[in-house]
């Protein structure tokens, strides 16, 4: 992984890249200062709704917005890929396109890290579902408010075939999450 973000960075971190810093998080992007402060001022939002339950501790991560969704593509682990959290004994990375729904997809990875330093490892299934959950994230008048509708996966179940009882139960059977 590092091999891979330190050559897509290599040919672009100087044509326009700029580094912005808060609170464990280290962010690098090319598609400008105000997408930029959007990510990290919502990664510190999540950051202080969680802290405020369970002490999250030390978190170091670098995350990457690219302006670029075929520079997120030649890295992404997935065709369908809008962002990606990888842990790493060094420091964690997420990796971000600066699209529509940055701030929500930026919340979701977050979690994802957040959750990686549960004492046990938890069922992707429930890291996925808890990640969407609080992806939507309001605050408002000192109230956090958590599940609000996404509208792409409200689309994907109105349109696409929902599996059965016993395809569920079938290990395997999904190669790819269908909501993004």
């Amino acid at each position: 992984m590092r091999a891979v973000l330190a050559l897509a960075l290599s040919t672009q971190v100087f044509g326009g890249w700029i580094r912005l810093q808060s609170a464990g998080v280290e962010l690098l992007s090319d598609a400008g200062e105000k997408s930029a402060r959007a990510v990290l001022d919502r990664l510190q939002e999540v950051r202080s709704v969680f802290e405020e339950e369970h002490p999250v501790g030390r978190v170091e991560v670098r995350v990457f917005l690219f302006r670029s969704e075929a520079a997120l593509r030649e890295i992404a682990p997935t065709r369908n890929t809008k962002g990606f959290f990888q842990s790493d004994p060094e420091r964690d990375v997420i990796v971000l396109h600066a699209g529509e729904g940055v701030t929500r997809e930026a919340a979701h990875e977050f979690v994802h890290l957040l959750l990686s330093q549960a004492s046990a490892p938890l069922p992707a299934w429930f890291e996925e579902g808890t990640a969407d959950l609080y992806s939507n994230l309001s605050v408002a008048r000192g109230r956090a408010s958590i599940g609000a509708a996404i509208p792409t996966h409200v689309r994907a179940v109105q349109t696409s075939k929902l599996l059965s009882a016993s395809e569920l139960r079938q290990p395997g059977k999904s190669s790819e999450p269908v909501f993004y």
